[in-house]
């Protein structure tokens, strides 16, 4: 499956939908542009959360929607990242 069928099936499937997709790791704005357009826009609530290290993809990403909402978090250390998976994964 090329990149273009794959991007028809996600359309596809999410049409009609109200779905909550998450995008990780946005570097460029051209990766954005290149992938936002797969999203259906249904006006039903629908939510796309795209992470980002680079501040200008977050603004421009936010510009687009008008709706952009950006939150600044901190790495983690590991044995952070151990104690939240624990707590996560007691609550699943």
């Amino acid at each position: 499956m090329d990149d273009n069928e794959l991007a028809d099936l996600v359309q596809k499937n999410l049409k009609d939908q109200r779905y909550l997709v998450v995008v990780d790791e946005i570097w460029s704005s051209d990766v954005w542009d290149s992938i936002r357009g797969i999203f259906p826009i249904c006006n039903n609530g629908s939510r796309i959360l795209l992470t980002t290290r680079e501040t200008e993809v977050a603004m421009y990403a936010g510009a687009y929607t008008g709706e952009g909402h950006r939150v600044h978090v901190n790495p983690w250390s590991p044995p952070e990242i151990i104690y939240s998976s624990v707590i996560f994964l007691k609550n699943i």
